[in-house]
C-alpha cells in the first residue's frame, strides 16, 4: 500500500451547496458506472436534497484539494419498513473511491470518519450491502473488518 496522501480532506455536507451536490452526483455517477448502472442521478439529487441536513444521515466528500474523489453516505436507522426485528444500527448504504485513489488508504479514512460518526451517535454496529461480484468491494470491506451477514437474493419477474 502506497502512503495515504495528507492533503485529503472530508467535509460533511449538510446543506444545498450546488458544487457539493454537482460533485456526489458526479462520484454516484461514477459508482454505478462500476456497476454498470447507468441510470441518472436526478433521483439522487432530488433525494439528497429532499433529506439534506437531516439528523440521521450522513453524506460527505473527500476532495484532494478541490477535486472530488470519494464520498459516503450512512444512516442511523431506527427500524426497518420491512422487518419488524430489526434493532437499530448504523447503514453504509454508499461509498465510493475514484480508482486513481485508491490502495493508499483513502477509503479507511473514509470509512474511519463514518464510523467516528456512528459511535457519536451510540450505535454499536453497522451494515451495508456489497454486490457477491464485486471481488474488490468485498476485499475492501472484509479488510475493514466487516463480515457476511446474510445473502440477499433477486428474482427478475418474467413478462407474460
Amino acid at each position: 500500500m502506497q502512503a495515504m496522501k495528507t492533503h485529503i480532506t472530508i467535509t460533511r455536507v449538510t446543506e444545498n451547496n450546488q458544487q457539493q451536490i454537482d460533485d456526489l452526483c458526479k462520484l454516484r455517477d461514477d459508482l454505478s458506472a462500476h456497476h454498470d448502472d447507468f441510470s441518472p442521478s436526478d433521483r439522487f439529487r432530488n433525494f439528497l436534497l429532499k433529506h439534506m441536513g437531516e439528523e440521521t444521515m450522513l453524506v460527505f466528500l473527500m476532495q484532494d484539494g478541490e477535486k472530488a474523489i470519494g464520498y459516503g453516505m450512512a444512516f442511523d436507522v431506527e427500524e426497518h419498513a420491512y422487518m419488524p426485528e430489526w434493532v437499530r444500527r448504523g447503514y453504509v448504504t454508499q461509498f465510493y473511491v475514484d480508482s486513481s485513489y485508491r490502495g493508499q488508504g483513502i477509503g479507511e479514512l473514509g470509512l474511519n470518519y463514518i464510523h467516528a460518526w456512528f459511535r457519536s451517535r451510540g450505535l454499536k454496529d453497522a451494515m451495508l450491502n456489497v454486490a457477491i461480484d464485486n471481488e474488490a468491494g468485498n476485499r475492501f470491506w472484509i479488510k475493514q473488518g466487516y463480515v457476511p451477514y446474510a445473502t440477499r437474493m433477486k428474482y427478475k419477474i418474467p413478462e407474460e
